[in-house]
């Protein structure tokens, strides 16, 4: 139907842009971002696509070209919260988190309830190795938004890196409930798991992080540990072979 609307109006903006989410939900990557460029050719101050457009790329681990578009929605839109949320992120993959803890900052300042801003801040701190700050971050998302899952999987982490083993368990499971999907959730609770020995419960947890995604590359990495410290040699290294692969794939 997107094809037929832009048949009948090619500068129809509405259809591109739809049309370029409905090719990401199809898994169409590079064909909707062409959709997206198109919307923006048409109008250099199409907001929604400059920030589709950003999301795509940030997706596919461009971030720079991510931020270039995310910058352009700041400029248009000044108020933009989701812009200065997601261009955090892209400044944590870049090893930027002093920039990222800006940006999230300016979301904050914009609107103290935004509970998403404060993901990206804990994970900033949480690259800086000030867990305890980044814990009271998701802890303040979960306050605003009690069903965000994200700050209860990324809490749990930041608990299993402290060696608190049970509270990260707690908190993967609060994530799970909200998400059963949460791949991230199963992957935490499974080191949890792993470092109170409890290595086959743990095994489960990675299995069924695969199950959802079988190109997680730290659940392959850690069903493998898992596995070596069973005493599971051959099946370890298979394991530890599939998460090389996905990581540098032929």
């Amino acid at each position: 139907k997107y094809q037929k609307a832009v048949d009948l109006d090619p500068r129809c903006l509405g259809a591109y842009n739809n049309w370029g989410s409905v090719l990401v939900e199809q898994g169409k990557h590079d064909e909707a971002i062409t959709k997206y460029q198109k919307a923006v050719e048409i109008d250099p101050k199409y907001v929604d696509a400059y920030f589709n457009l950003g999301t795509e790329l940030l997706a596919q681990g461009k971030y720079g070209e991510a931020i270039a578009k995310y910058q352009k929605v700041i400029e248009l839109d000044p108020r933009n919260l989701f812009a200065f949320q997601n261009w955090a992120a892209a400044l944590i993959s870049l090893g930027k988190p002093d920039e990222a803890i800006t940006k999230c900052q300016k979301a904050v300042e914009l609107d103290p309830k935004y509970a998403p801003a404060y993901i990206p801040w804990g994970n900033a701190l949480l690259r800086q190795g000030k867990l305890d700050e980044a814990i009271a971050k998701y802890q303040r998302a979960v306050d605003l938004d009690p069903t965000n899952v994200d700050a209860y999987s990324n809490w749990a982490s930041a608990l299993t890196t402290q060696g608190k083993s049970d509270e990260a368990i707690s908190k993967s499971e609060k994530a799970i409930d909200l998400d059963p999907k949460c791949v991230e959730a199963y992957n935490t609770w499974g080191l949890a798991l792993l470092a109170k020995g409890r290595r086959l419960e743990a095994i489960g947890k990675f299995q069924k992080a695969v199950e959802l995604n079988a190109k997680d590359i730290a659940a392959y990495r850690n069903w493998g540990t898992a596995l070596e410290m069973l005493g599971h040699h051959s099946e370890a290294q298979r394991k530890l072979a599939k998460a090389r692969e996905l990581f540098s794939p032929k």
